[in-house]
């Protein structure tokens, strides 16, 4: 561990801290702080922070938007929140200032020039997903002059990384750094939970005797995630198997639009679906994985999926899109832990259909599962960015 006589100032600002964001920013600050004993963490973030891991950091509970239904009320509290944090910012004179989400073009391209004008900080922000942030072709220059003023850019892939440069062009005194998603440890965090949850996960075990198969879906059942290709795939397999050897499970509220497309299916209860379309508590997620047999992630495009982060270590099989558009498809480990369809709805109906009617092993070895627990490490992940490395590099000059 290399030791220094002299502290340098890291701010760390994510304004969507809660949940399993949250729970990212813990580890990798956790992980941070070990490997950089000279480094003062200055954590910036939502007042709904929920995470109770330990860390040697300061934290300003600065951001309140995701409070607020009003789309105008909403725009206005990050504003107001983005002018203090520039305040803050130019008071405290950082060497180092970390951004993972930026949320309204305008706001954050003045925020970014007014550090850029009153400040030496490297700015780092980290890429979470490679698409672009807008359609609109106004706000597509914006974020371009947004990409402009960041110093080093972190992604979870090599195929994101290559994406966003496709996307937004290469910037030649950019830093980048592949630093992967770590595991976010829900098989060993103590979740609080919510009045009814145990109820409603002993009544699930109980529905789920009857069935073979069980298939998790987690999350917000979205046209992004992939979840009319799942229901379209699901009612050929209906149709195919009246066996009802298999179970869809979908945890997590679904679209609208999606909900109304398909409510003849997800309302009879002959499709074999169960599900829960609510706000579910952490708790409930960590315990419901245990009563499936796969996780499937359906997305069209993944730069990393937090859902693979917080499941790996529960050793359940996911089903995944073998698309180029999985930027973790580029990952050996990643698709060693799974089983993959083409794209499309007949074709994840094919490989439900080889599942339920046990055609071939669908089980992964342990060592393979050993194998990706370890590389999705945060110290591995760390250790192969060399992240750490250039910060010390920064600090020496």
């Amino acid at each position: 561990m290399r030791k220094e006589i002299y502290k340098v100032s890291y701010f760390y600002v994510n304004p969507m801290s809660y949940n399993n964001l949250s729970l990212y920013d813990d580890q990798f600050l956790k992980t941070l702080i070990k490997q950089t004993e000279c480094i003062e963490i200055t954590y910036v973030c939502s007042i709904l922070k929920n995470s109770n891991v330990d860390l040697k950091k300061k934290i300003i509970n600065l951001y309140n938007y995701n409070l607020l239904k009003n789309s105008f009320f909403k725009s206005l509290s990050y504003t107001n929140s983005s002018l203090k944090l520039a305040l803050i910012l130019l008071k405290s004179n950082p060497e180092f200032i970390h951004f993972q989400w930026f949320k309204l073009s305008i706001i954050d391209l003045i925020l970014l020039t007014i550090i850029k004008r009153f400040s030496k900080a490297k700015i780092i922000l980290t890429v979470h997903n490679a698409r672009k942030r807008n359609s609109n072709p106004f706000l597509k220059r914006i974020d371009k002059l947004i990409y402009s003023k960041i110093d080093w850019l972190i992604f979870h892939t090599k195929a994101c990384k290559e994406f966003f440069i496709k996307e937004n062009g290469l910037i030649p005194f950019q830093k980048y750094f592949i630093l992967r998603h770590g595991i976010l440890n829900y098989k060993r965090i103590n979740f609080s939970s919510f009045k009814n949850d145990n109820k409603k996960l002993n009544n699930l075990a109980y529905n789920l005797k009857k069935y073979d198969k069980k298939y998790l879906f987690i999350g917000n059942g979205s046209h992004y995630k992939g979840i009319d290709i799942l229901l379209d795939a699901w009612n050929l397999s209906n149709n195919k198997n009246k066996s009802g050897k298999g179970c869809l499970i979908i945890a997590g509220k679904i679209e609208h639009k999606i909900n109304l497309k398909y409510i003849e299916l997800l309302e009879n209860r002959e499709s074999n679906i169960i599900i829960f379309n609510e706000k579910l508590s952490d708790y409930f997620l960590s315990k419901i994985v245990d009563l499936c047999d796969f996780i499937l992630l359906t997305h069209r495009y993944i730069s990393h999926s937090g859902v693979y982060s917080s499941f790996l270590e529960y050793r359940k099989p996911f089903i995944y899109n073998s698309s180029d558009n999985n930027h973790m498809n580029t990952f050996k480990t990643f698709r060693e832990t799974g089983f993959s369809y083409n794209k499309t709805s007949r074709n994840l109906f094919n490989l439900i259909n080889q599942i339920n009617l046990k055609k071939e092993d669908y089980k992964i070895d342990n060592k393979k599962w050993g194998k990706a627990i370890k590389f999705f490490s945060w110290e591995e992940s760390f250790k192969d960015s060399k992240l750490v490395e250039a910060i010390f590099e920064c600090i020496d000059k």
